[in-house]
């Protein structure tokens, strides 16, 4: 039954108690709008995707009435139940966080917590507010903008981390556009000085709102390993809160593979192809809604080549220059950009790509100390315990190296703080099948790890990939995974490695903004021919050229200073970058113009740039609707800036020049 409408609107509200362990659906609770906090921080906030926002993010709420208190939101990770979704952004599917967040008052708890605000307008909407509390007993409010008597409930008591309680309000405004304003505090009694109210989810619906399915891939493990031409079990569950599933789609990529319509949703794939395959499914209720699963990656090997992984402590020391016979790199010795490689030889490993959005930081007390004296830009380093991490779920770092059909060995440094780790490594051909690990875990503290692979590839062309992230956090603020080092050695081929060197401009060379800059490179290869020259501003790609000559224009870039490397790539795939040249633009005044005003003791001052042999005379006015043009000063170009003196300037006054 819909409540009836007052002049005033209508709202009510109630609360329960949730059963501990209980998994919230907040894509079936909230088909509207809803909102989840603390997923991986304090600041996290999680929504609903493809909608417009009906629920703020929280304000948190102060002590009233103390100038001296304040109010601290931290991040809460072991809830008593928990939460899930399947249509969120920025992550798109979680299965069941128990994260959130929890405001506290210093020097008193009482009157601190959050507010949050919901659009209301003439419709019934149910708006599910899910709270908490620790030794302390909270204060729920609501109330519309248009007036009309609050909702406010303090029945729940949480003396000893109670379970979870669910507000549900019922709402509707007499106005076409107005909001609801949720206030949830801690008050009296607080039995402990670090009482606090914990805020973790809201959703919103309204009557005869559809809530969406829910669906995830059930059968086969992500990461898994299948012959090529074998058949391949899939299957699923879904589920449909106000309704009944009427079919289940099973996709790889974007191809579509089959249907099932009976629980349990299950399918066979006969004839996968070899390749790195993301499985999903879609799953359709009665109302024509759909939801999609999280995707689960598995892989389909054929043969031809190799690929095995061991993983194991690294030693405390590391020579990279005896152990990177083919290649080496190192991150991180002076900045999180540096990134040092082996010289003179073809670049085999690759720079890491940032996998996720959060910063690559640097950290200076690795447990294993690295070593080279064949290196650039640093050619020579002595035990440096340097390296990077990202922090966040399921961030880390991806590498690549070419395959070919040579044995290789590929170490990899990398570590971990409060998170597990996920290594995966895995050929372009799937001519073996992948390499995984997710052995490397530490709760609170921090963890070291080499994993060492040998492989190669079924035919040459081919490249080994590398991603390390971190499969579950434990620490949500500062939970990390790093990356120090890698080194090659093995089979080394015959090709002769290309050469390349910038010839054009020169090192240190200077420039002025408004003019070109010609970028010349010299390329060859002993052994074949050159594939293509690429060049480079520090990492920001310029362009490249597949022929000579080997030659670019920057036009007309803008002041600083810039690091140009060439890139050469031959016919085998042999890579060498050149050493670099530095060049600065500096700013260059418009000729004839006025420039660099200031005031020296009292005195206005400008510049303007001349020309040799013509004559500069310098007239000022008070208004430009009226203007009145005074000579300042006339004076003979000399071909560079000349400073003009008006000691009469305490007025606004308008300058020109005329020239002849």
């Amino acid at each position: 039954m819909v409540p009836s409408l007052s002049s005033a609107g209508m709202l009510t509200g109630s609360a329960v108690q949730l059963n501990r362990d209980a998994n919230i659906n907040l894509s079936a609770a909230g088909p509207v709008d809803w909102v989840h906090w603390g997923l991986q921080s304090e600041s996290s906030i999680t929504r609903k995707a493809n909608v417009s926002p009906r629920i703020s993010d929280f304000t948190p709420l102060q002590p009233p009435n103390d100038t001296n208190a304040g109010v601290y939101i931290f991040h809460l990770t072991d809830n008593p139940n928990t939460y899930c979704w399947n249509d969120g952004t920025p992550t798109l599917a979680v299965d069941d966080t128990r994260h959130g967040v929890w405001a506290y008052g210093f020097p008193t708890p009482v009157g601190s917590g959050f507010e949050i605000r919901v659009t209301a307008d003439t419709s019934v909407k149910t708006l599910r507010v899910y709270v908490g509390a620790y030794a302390a007993r909270g204060r729920f409010e609501a109330a519309l903008s248009d007036g009309g008597p609050p909702y406010v409930d303090t029945s729940v008591d949480n003396f000893r981390d109670g379970p979870n309680t669910l507000y549900t309000l019922q709402f509707a405004s007499t106005a076409p556009v107005a909001t609801l304003r949720v206030r949830y505090t801690a008050t009296t009694p607080v039995t402990d000085i670090t009482g606090n109210v914990t805020l973790l989810a809201a959703a919103l619906s309204s009557e005869g709102a559809n809530s969406p399915p829910t669906t995830s891939v059930t059968a086969p493990a992500a990461n898994s390993n299948f012959p090529q031409g074998g058949s391949i079990a899939l299957a699923a569950v879904a589920s449909d809160l106000d309704g009944q599933i009427e079919k289940v789609e099973f996709y790889a990529g974007p191809q579509r593979l089959g249907q099932d319509s009976e629980s349990p949703f299950s399918f066979v794939w006969d004839g996968a192809v070899a390749g790195h395959h993301r499985l999903t499914t879609v799953a359709y209720d009665n109302s024509g809604n759909f939801a999609v699963s999280p995707p689960v990656e598995v892989f389909v090997y054929g043969s031809g080549g190799s690929l095995a992984g061991t993983v194991s402590t690294p030693p405390a020391q590391v020579d990279l220059t005896t152990e990177g016979t083919l290649d080496w790199t190192h991150w991180g010795a002076v900045s999180s950009n540096s990134f040092d490689r082996k010289t003179q030889v073809a670049e085999r490993i690759s720079n890491f790509t940032r996998i996720g959005s959060r910063p690559v930081e640097r950290y200076a007390n690795n447990y294993t100390r690295y070593s080279w004296s064949d290196g650039r830009p640093s050619s020579a380093i002595t035990q440096t315990p340097t390296g990077v991490f990202i922090t966040g779920n399921k961030n880390g770092f991806s590498l690549t190296l070419p395959a070919d059909t040579l044995t290789k060995r590929l170490k990899v440094y990398v570590g971990l703080y409060g998170a597990v780790g996920d290594f995966l490594a895995y050929l372009s051909d799937m001519s073996a099948p992948a390499y995984t690990d997710s052995s490397i875990v530490n709760v609170f503290g921090d963890s070291y790890a080499v994993y060492t692979l040998d492989y190669r590839a079924a035919s040459v062309g081919q490249h080994l990939v590398i991603h390390y992230c971190s499969k579950e956090l434990f620490d949500f603020d500062y939970g990390n995974v790093t990356l120090q080092s890698a080194s090659l050695s093995g089979q080394a081929d015959t090709n002769v490695i290309p050469q390349v060197h910038i010839v054009t401009p020169t090192n240190n060379a200077i420039f002025l903004t408004g003019a070109p800059i010609h970028i010349e490179a010299q390329a060859s290869d002993p052994d074949g021919s050159v594939a293509r020259v690429e060049f480079f501003d520090r990492s920001v790609s310029l362009g490249q050229l597949t022929s000579p000559p080997y030659n670019l224009i920057l036009a007309k870039p803008p002041a600083g200073s810039y690091t140009l490397t060439a890139k050469v790539t031959d016919n085998q795939g042999a890579i060498i970058t050149s050493d670099p040249v530095l060049v600065d633009v500096r700013w260059q005044p418009p000729l004839n113009g006025l420039f660099n005003p200031r005031i020296e003791s009292g005195v206005f001052k400008f510049e303007i740039l001349t020309q040799s042999g013509r004559t500069y005379t310098i007239q000022h006015s008070s208004s430009l609707g009226l203007p009145d043009w005074q000579t300042l000063s006339s004076f003979l170009g000399n071909g560079s800036a000349q400073t003009v003196t008006d000691p009469q300037s305490a007025s606004p006054r308008f300058y020109r020049s005329q020239i002849q």
